[in-house]
C-alpha cells in the first residue's frame, strides 16, 4: 500500500469539496446583486390597542353542548391570541361550514388522529 498515494487524494478531495462550497456560498451571495432582485416585502401596519377586536368564529354546533363548544372555541382564541387582547374578544356566533372535503378524507384523517 502507497499511503503518500492514499493521503494526497484525500487531502486533494477535501481540499476540492471545500473549495467547492466556497464558491458556491459566494454565488448564492452574489445571486441577488447580479440580478438585481428586490425584497418587496410590505411594512406591518400597527395595530392599535384601543380598537376593540372581535372575532367572529365559523363552525358549526348543532347539538346539545352548544354552551360547552362555544366556551372552548372563546378559550381557545384567547390562547391563541395572548393576554394583550384577551378582555376584547367577543365571540359573536358559530355556525358550520361545509367541508369541501370529501367523506372519506375526513374519516382518513380523523383515523389517522385516532
Amino acid at each position: 500500500m502507497d499511503w503518500a498515494l492514499i493521503l494526497n487524494v484525500t487531502f486533494v478531495g477535501i481540499i476540492i469539496v471545500f473549495f467547492s462550497l466556497i464558491l458556491l456560498s459566494f454565488v448564492v451571495y452574489l445571486y441577488p446583486k447580479l440580478l438585481k432582485v428586490k425584497n418587496t416585502v410590505a411594512p406591518a401596519v400597527p395595530v392599535k390597542e384601543s380598537e376593540a377586536v372581535s372575532a367572529v368564529m365559523v363552525a358549526s354546533v348543532q347539538d346539545d353542548d352548544a354552551d360547552e363548544i362555544t366556551a372552548v372555541i372563546a378559550a381557545a382564541i384567547e390562547a391563541f391570541g395572548g393576554t394583550s387582547y384577551t378582555s376584547k374578544v367577543t365571540v359573536k356566533s358559530i355556525r358550520r361550514v361545509d367541508s369541501k372535503n370529501p367523506v372519506w378524507n375526513s374519516t382518513g384523517r380523523l383515523e389517522a388522529l385516532n
